[in-house]
């Protein structure tokens, strides 16, 4: 049974790793929001909003942590992914939902263990 629980601690590190990028994500979005003197945020999704109605695609979602990892990749090529997290405030396995769709539109490129601009 080790390699079940093994998995298990795995997975749970893992969602642990999200749960506290998308905390960070929040904070920081509530910062800008309170240097805006805009409203506290709601919670939840916005009133009228349903699952089925939310795009699943990479439209606007992540859009801005993108631009923010291209700005910082153009900015230090060769730049690891650990570099990387640590200059955007995320945790290490963030970096690779961020950058894969810039490796995928030819905006960036894997060197080694770091990342370049295209």
């Amino acid at each position: 049974m080790p390699a079940k629980s093994s998995a298990v601690d795995k997975a749970r590190a893992a969602l642990t790793e999200q749960i506290a990028a998308l905390d960070a994500d929040r904070d920081q979005l509530q910062r800008a929001l309170d240097q805006l003197g805009g409203a506290p945020a709601r919670r939840g999704r916005p009133r009228g909003s349903s699952r089925s109605k939310r795009s699943t695609g990479g439209g606007g979602r992540g859009t801005p942590r993108r631009d923010q990892a291209l700005r910082l990749i153009k900015a230090n090529p060769g730049i690891r992914p650990s570099e990387l997290a640590r200059k955007m405030g995320v945790a290490a396995p963030y970096i690779y939902r961020v950058v894969p769709p810039l490796i995928e539109e030819g905006k960036v490129r894997k060197e080694g263990k770091g990342f370049t601009a295209a």
